[in-house]
């Protein structure tokens, strides 16, 4: 999504980089990259001079050599920090910037500021306008102002600062942000485990729409958080952006509960799960349909997976993370916004079981056609998604690849293999000859095997190949899990 937001130049810039990501390290020509892509060799090489300069300004490394071909080292290159570089470049990035620092300006500043046309301007933040827009945010582009539900607003604009600087630039920008830091030392020195970078950007973002007007509004979901010992100091914080006698309970409820509820627990050790039980407990008393909802999943989670056995521990997780999963849902009753939806989210690619996959869209299905769930039908396919990475592991146990090592003249290289495989609990290694069978055969003749293969030489010592064969292992083993086991 985020790749949607950028500009023309940079989204051609990223078909580069994804063409260089599938290719080994080496000498390329521009008329090679030019013929991958699709552009023309006077816009690929225009886009290289722009790449050349940015690379050494951002990795200190030459990427062009000459006027005919690049050097293309994958070490040097670091893919996050070049995908922020450029999207802190789009206009949809700048205009976040420019909505929270300058929230009494118009668009006519916006585009004075940037030297582009008001045209140029409305065309760019087109993709930015139909995201929102999807999402329950309108845009009033003259106005340069945001309309809809502020706790929908915030998590947003905390989504498209994150993508593009990780709240850097607003650090800059704001210069003093004293009442923050004292918040922050005092969240630090409590039980809870704060990412400090995250916390001071939504803090940040918090104060600038308070002071802007924009304050969050009264919601069940909120109004149900049990009252917690950060309370106090979170009372301090608060009571520097509002009048005397104003209420800010829902901004203290909204800013804790993203402290809290907007992402999955590792461990039963996780120092959050007594207050979320609480709050579970809270919503309980209520008979919120939300949480209603959350025990009907787990029950029907648990009938349709009968051969797995779990522990104590794996059904607390089960029970704590689909409660949080269809809480960031329902708050906002649509797809949760937030930074991975702003990025090329890699792990929507995973294969997942298909009983696992089928099982979710049935219920979930069903549930949409409830009137107090209609939102599911909207979010349907990132909602299957989230709740099948959280519960694949408890549907299908981890599944054994089995290798097989030919017979080779070096035991050593055997040994060697041997070595790295015993690191990896999901695999079974053995002897074997040609016509067993197993899911991959390392030999040194790898030749009319009718299973994967992968050579076994002295390559074998270096890194590179090792991470060749850990690759395809894993492969293989994610692909034999999502056939259950076959």
């Amino acid at each position: 999504m985020r790749r949607m937001l950028l500009n023309d130049s940079e989204k051609k810039k990223m078909s580069v980089i994804d063409l260089l990501l599938t290719l080994e390290e080496g000498v390329y020509t521009i008329h090679f990259i030019s013929q991958s892509v699709g552009y023309s060799f006077k816009t690929v090489h225009s886009l290289l001079l722009d790449m050349d300069r940015e690379f050494y300004e951002l990795f200190d490394y030459e990427l062009l050599i000459g006027k005919q071909k690049i050097n293309w080292q994958p070490i040097a290159y670091r893919h996050p920090l070049y995908q922020r570089f450029l999207f802190q470049k789009s206009l949809s990035y700048q205009f976040a910037i420019f909505l929270l620092t300058q929230p009494k300006a118009d668009l006519a500043t916006f585009s004075k500021q940037l030297f582009i046309s008001h045209s140029s301007v409305r065309r760019g933040l087109r993709p930015l306008v139909n995201l929102l827009l999807q999402n329950g945010i309108k845009i009033n582009l003259s106005k340069a102002s945001l309309e809809g539900e502020e706790r929908t607003i915030r998590r947003f604009l905390f989504a498209l600062i994150w993508a593009g600087s990780r709240g850097e630039d607003l650090k800059k920008l704001l210069i003093s942000f004293g009442h923050e830091e004292i918040l922050l030392l005092q969240l630090s020195s409590s039980e809870i485990v704060i990412n400090e970078e995250e916390t001071l950007c939504h803090l940040l973002i918090a104060r600038l729409r308070i002071l802007a007007g924009h304050t969050i509004e009264a919601c069940p979901l909120l109004e149900n958080m049990p009252v917690s010992k950060q309370d106090a100091p979170l009372h301090a914080y608060f009571s520097n952006w509002f009048a005397e006698g104003e209420d800010y309970t829902n901004e203290i409820k909204f800013f804790f509960w993203l402290l809290m509820c907007t992402s999955c627990c590792l461990t039963t050790k996780d120092v959050r799960l007594p207050y979320l039980i609480s709050y579970q407990n809270n919503l309980l008393e209520q008979e919120n349909p939300l949480f209603l909802l959350c025990q009907e999943f787990i029950s029907n989670f648990y009938s349709q997976n009968t051969g797995v056995r779990l522990t104590t521990d794996e059904r607390e997780l089960i029970r704590t993370n689909s409660f949080l999963t269809l809480l960031n849902f329902g708050f906002h009753q649509r797809t949760v916004p937030d930074s991975s939806e702003l990025i090329d989210v890699k792990w929507k690619d995973q294969v997942f079981p298909t009983s696992l996959i089928e099982f979710l869209q049935t219920f979930l299905t069903n549930v949409s056609r409830r009137k107090n769930f209609f939102w599911v039908g909207r979010c349907m396919n990132n909602l299957v998604l989230h709740l099948a990475v959280l519960l694949e592991p408890y549907w299908i146990r981890p599944v054994k690849l089995l290798v097989g090592i030919l017979s080779n003249p070096d035991p050593i290289l055997s040994l060697q293999v041997k070595k790295l495989f015993d690191q990896l609990p999901f695999v079974e290694y053995q002897a074997a000859s040609l016509d067993d069978e197993v899911d991959l055969l390392l030999s040194d003749r790898c030749v009319n095997v009718a299973v994967d293969c992968f050579p076994l030489t002295s390559e074998i010592y270096q890194l590179a190949n090792q991470q060749q064969l850990l690759s395809l292992i894993l492969q293989l083993q994610l692909e034999k899990a999502a056939n259950g086991g076959l």
